[in-house]
């Protein structure tokens, strides 16, 4: 599956893993963070990164997931689904599994809102 994306460009404050949630204040996403994006590459603090913000992207995933499921990240920043009970949304869901996956680590795709 071809990822196309916009992307954006910003000074990392803290380390993060390709392919992972990055939050607004420029880190690796934990499970309550608000969801910026998705890492382009590994990253360290100071370093200028790039993080596809809409569209469709690879994400790891961080346990099973099914198609059309919301997703959230997890402590690590890497998707699941999103927690929140039936009917409603998590304030931090990044968007919609366009693929299944069965495990953790496996390569999701996300269309990004």
């Amino acid at each position: 599956m071809h990822t196309q994306t916009f992307t954006h460009t910003f000074t990392a404050t803290g380390s993060g893993v390709q392919r992972r949630f990055v939050n607004f204040a420029g880190a690796q996403a934990g499970a309550a963070d608000p969801v910026l994006g998705v890492a382009m590459t590994d990253f360290a603090a100071g370093q200028p990164t790039a993080a596809h913000v809409l569209g469709v992207a690879a994400v790891e995933s961080g346990a099973a997931v099914a198609l059309g499921d919301g997703v959230t990240p997890d402590a690590q920043g890497r998707a699941v689904t999103d927690p929140t009970a039936a009917g409603a949304v998590a304030p931090n869901r990044v968007g919609r599994a366009l693929n299944a996956v069965t495990a953790a680590g496996q390569t999701l795709f996300i269309l990004i809102r």
